[in-house]
């Protein structure tokens, strides 16, 4: 596909149907260009507006292409007094004001006075006959009459008045068309006159006389900026931009347009170099002695046609100290938005949704774990509380002294008691016994002594009566007191669950904004 394209949104087409089916036209009357919030853009068919409009005026002519039918071509002009800004992106409106076809262009700088801008705006559409022009009063008219009169009549009413005022014999000046004298002066300050070429020409070769005018060289791929080191303008006009060792860039890396103009003034052993591209950045640096070097780096002007729109990136939460969220920016409450107006913002969150910073911290992503954008609730990291009582030896303590007195148990009768009758008993005792034996000797009867058991009869049973009667016992307490040691001991605690709702640490409030583009 071309870099440069048109295409019908998804609006025109439902124009386009809804044409067809009832017989009617559409009247394309308008058109819109857009910078693109600074940024080269693609036509996408979901569009209803452009990235960043700019300007709006009305179609100066819309015709049938002679070489395809279903080609329509529409001139549009941006008049001398409109400007101060980029056409990146251009779109005709239907007078309904309806997104009827969107395109992208090349990079086009339009000033402020002094020159007018015609583009011409190529679309292919299914049935030229569906669609018509409605063309209003104004510049865009005054064009189309210069080039083709026959027209004024078949415009009608308006148009014919118009012409007539656009070539009324009256005299020009700074603020309406007309007639004007021409001057040859070059010292003149009159407003109401217009310099010959001979006055120009005086003009041109006094600036010449001052400040060399051609073009010393041209600075393209491979080569380097440095080597413009003579005074005078030399054409940078370079494909890619990373080929040129000391070409200017951004802080974050990104390059300048890579065409324009390099001025150079050298003063004795000094040599600034100003670089001018065509898209409106300037930058400049100095060196000194041997001339310019690669090495020396470019300072970068901002102005409004290079603003610093990634001084702080689009998607970056940025502390507000306000309630009152400043233009261009939202207050970041997890509302969604159109990530076709703000293209840059739907890079940095795909999803269309703006986070909701409210009562949220921002933490480094860890090495693994998590994903960007994810959320992450609160919470205390598991640990370990120890508790102990200090040990403390309390000594030997003593209770009060206290005399209880006297004390006399109850009166019982335990009435007679009788033993049993036990205690009879015998003794065995030894003693010498006589008796006659034959002697050994001469067989003769002798006397003779010799040991016999004998025991003793049986005797002693008896038995006790005890008569033990009512009786009490007194015990005689007495004044006294008790000892108790405590000894080193330790007790149990518990810790009760104290703090905040949450963790939190020292803190301001500050809203979150995020920039709109």
């Amino acid at each position: 596909m071309a870099d440069y394209y048109s295409v019908i949104t998804n609006r025109g087409k439902e124009l386009e149907a809804e044409a067809l089916a009832s017989g009617t036209v559409i009247v394309l009357s308008w058109f819109v260009v857009g910078d693109g919030n600074g940024k080269l853009v693609k036509p996408n068919p979901a569009q209803t507006r452009l990235v960043n409009e700019t300007y709006r005026g009305s179609i100066a002519e819309l015709v049938v292409s002679p070489e395809q039918s279903n080609q329509l071509m529409a001139k549009i002009v941006l008049p001398t007094d409109a400007g101060g800004f980029t056409v990146r992106e251009v779109g005709l409106l239907t007078d309904a004001g309806e997104l009827y076809a969107v395109a992208n262009c090349p990079t086009i700088d339009k000033p402020v006075g002094g020159v007018s801008v015609n583009m011409q705006f190529r679309l292919a559409v299914s049935d030229t006959s569906n669609i018509t022009l409605e063309v209003a009063t104004g510049d865009g008219l005054f064009l189309r009459i210069d080039q083709n009169l026959k027209e004024i009549k078949a415009r009608g009413a308006a148009a014919q008045k118009a012409s007539r005022e656009s070539i009324g014999v009256v005299d020009a000046t700074t603020k309406q068309k007309g007639l004007v004298q021409l001057n040859s002066a070059t010292n003149s300050t009159s407003e109401t006159q217009a310099a010959t070429p001979a006055a120009v020409k005086a003009a041109n070769d006094n600036a010449n006389g001052r400040v060399p005018v051609e073009v010393r060289g041209v600075i393209r791929d491979g080569q380097t900026m440095a080597s413009a080191n003579e005074t005078g303008w030399y054409r940078v006009a370079v494909v890619n931009t990373a080929t040129v060792s000391d070409f200017p860039k951004y802080p974050n890396g990104n390059y300048l347009y890579g065409y324009g103009y390099v001025f150079v003034v050298v003063s004795e052993n000094t040599w600034l170099q100003h670089y001018y591209a065509h898209h409106g950045e300037v930058a400049y640096r100095q060196d000194w002695n041997a001339g310019p070097t690669v090495t020396v780096g470019w300072d970068i002007d901002y102005n409004t046609a290079n603003k610093p729109v990634e001084s702080y990136p689009v998607g970056a939460p940025i502390p507000w100290p306000s309630d009152v969220t400043p233009a261009g920016y939202a207050l970041m409450q997890g509302q969604t938005f159109d990530k076709n107006a703000y293209p840059l913002l739907g890079a940095a969150y795909p999803s269309g949704v703006i986070p909701d910073m409210r009562g949220q911290t921002i933490k480094g992503k860890p090495a693994s774990g998590r994903a960007v954008l994810s959320l992450e609730q609160d919470g205390i990291k598991s640990h370990n509380h120890p508790a102990s009582a200090a040990n403390t030896d309390l000594g030997t303590k003593a209770t009060t002294s206290f005399d209880y007195g006297t004390k006399t148990s109850s009166s019982f009768d335990y009435g007679t008691k009788t033993t049993n009758s036990t205690g009879a008993h015998t003794h065995t005792f030894k003693g010498p016994k006589f008796e006659w034996k034959t002697a050994p000797a001469n067989g003769a009867w002798e006397m003779g002594i010799n040991t016999d058991t004998t025991t003793t009869s049986s005797s002693g049973a008896h038995s006790h009566t005890v008569g033990i009667g009512a009786h009490s016992h007194t015990v005689g307490i007495g004044a006294h007191s008790h000892n108790v040691t405590l000894g080193a001991h330790s007790h149990a605690i518990t810790v009760s669950a104290t703090g905040n709702a949450e963790n939190t640490v020292k803190n301001i409030a500050f809203n979150h904004i995020v920039r709109l583009a």
